[in-house]
């Protein structure tokens, strides 16, 4: 876990996983969300459920790796941090640091669980692509020439993969001029990047508020805002009505045969009224 100092690092920095943010391949997260953890001092996300484990399994998966290299390692936060000196821009936080007899033999590991087996290869060097932009981004702050990726897929049970991860400074160097490129074109001058999608609205809730600051709306925003909840009210109620009288239909019935559709039920089964398939003997 990082500490709060490092936490507040990450505001003046790209660290590991915004870059492939920026980039454009990240799953689960894009350049407008790291534009705002950037310019604005935000609340901490909260965890999802895998998330969680994700984060209570990382002393387990550190100490699976490190044996099966036969390494120490050393998990203190404050050994963890790492800022490149060649391009201050770039700051990392990596899982563990390992502590080679061989002083020019340093590394690192980085380890991650999920459900998601299927860019999680066989061979060495097969992992996604947002998880090799973060290491190849390790590697430019470090200077390691490679990173031991651990990772634990819980799919159909927990299969255990390990990978050594070879520095790539082709790959580098283009981390380094986008990331330069994107920081000066929307960090420094507080210009959001148009090509992103807006994240969701609770996103913008994790912004710390100023108090007593107040700015006037555009117009442009509110009318898009008002019309859009009047459609939803609307649709809400077409929708209310619908289903009244699918369900007037059904009166006492436990379930209706769907039209056009074999096989298919609107009803109540265990407890809830929704649609299901069946077999078509009433």
């Amino acid at each position: 876990m990082i500490t709060s100092e490092q936490r507040e690092q990450r505001r003046k920095h790209i660290g590991s996983s915004d870059i492939s943010a920026i980039m454009g391949v990240n799953p689960f997260m894009n350049a407008y969300e790291v534009y705002l953890s950037k310019i604005h001092e935000m609340d901490d996300y909260v965890p999802s459920e895998s998330a969680e484990i994700g984060n209570y399994l990382e002393d387990d998966i550190v100490e699976w790796v490190a044996k099966k290299y036969k390494v120490n390692c050393i998990t203190e936060p404050n050994h963890l941090w790492f800022n490149s000196k060649e391009h201050p821009l770039f700051a990392c936080n990596i899982d563990a640091f390992i502590n080679h007899d061989n002083r020019f033999d340093v590394s690192a590991i980085e380890v991650k669980y999920t459900s998601l087996i299927d860019e999680w290869g066989t061979g060495e060097e097969t992992i996604p692509d947002h998880f090799m932009l973060q290491v190849q981004h390790q590697m430019l702050c470090t200077g390691f020439d490679y990173i031991i990726v651990g990772v634990w897929i819980a799919y159909y049970g927990i299969e255990r993969r390990h990978y050594v991860i070879k520095r790539n400074q082709k790959m580098i160097d283009r981390i380094v001029s986008y990331g330069e490129w994107w920081w000066n074109t929307h960090v420094i001058p507080k210009v959001p990047p148009k090509d992103s999608p807006l994240p969701i609205p609770k996103e913008f809730s994790r912004i710390k508020k100023v108090e007593g600051k107040i700015i006037d709306i555009s117009s442009e925003s509110w009318t898009a805002f008002t019309e859009a909840k009047e459609t939803e009210r609307i649709a809400k109620k077409a929708k209310d009505t619908a289903m009244s009288k699918v369900r007037a239909e059904l009166g006492d019935a436990q379930a209706g045969r769907v039209p056009g559709e074999e096989n298919t039920f609107y009803g109540t089964i265990n407890g809830k009224t929704r649609t299901f398939k069946g077999d078509n003997n009433g």
